[in-house]
């Protein structure tokens, strides 16, 4: 945790000049994110992108979708990663001003930062409120995971561009 605060720390001014802003959020976050519910298979309705998958607000009980919605009306894009390799699919020109706020538990919350860097985003980060993932938390249980919205927007609005 002391290295996310590091991180965040050492490229907020970097990130507030930044043009834009994409938000990256695990899809433990998401409602529907391959799970039963009642005996009833529920998948959640994100589309890929260029980098990760576009939320298609298809549970109005997920975090996801709620958060993509007050941020699209602040023109922030937001994107889904169920898996941190999914951002070696697109690389960025290294001047590139574009800022990136990633979601993740302890464990891949500094290496993801990193990555971002090394593909020429301005990183900042936010903690999950508790961790979830099935490949490494819970295994015979999904938890949906949660962050603290209020950090989330407040390192948004470290970007004055938006």
């Amino acid at each position: 945790m002391i290295g996310a605060q590091i991180l965040n720390q050492c490229y907020q001014e970097a990130y507030s000049q930044c043009g834009e802003s994409v938000i990256f959020l695990p899809g433990c976050m998401t409602y529907r994110h391959k799970f039963q519910q009642e005996g009833e298979e529920l998948s959640c309705k994100a589309r890929k992108d260029t980098i990760g998958f576009r939320c298609m607000h298809c549970s109005e009980n997920c975090q996801v979708s709620k958060i993509t919605k007050q941020l699209e009306k602040e023109t922030v894009r937001v994107r889904i990663l169920y898996h941190e390799s999914e951002m070696n699919q697109k690389k960025q020109n290294p001047e590139c001003k574009i800022g990136v706020i990633g979601i993740s538990c302890v464990t891949g919350l500094l290496s993801g930062g990193w990555k971002a860097r090394r593909l020429g985003y301005v990183p900042q980060c936010v903690l999950l409120e508790y961790c979830g993932c099935r490949q490494h938390w819970s295994p015979e249980k999904r938890i949906v995971t949660a962050i603290n919205q209020r950090e989330l927007f407040q390192r948004v609005r470290l970007c004055p561009n938006i």
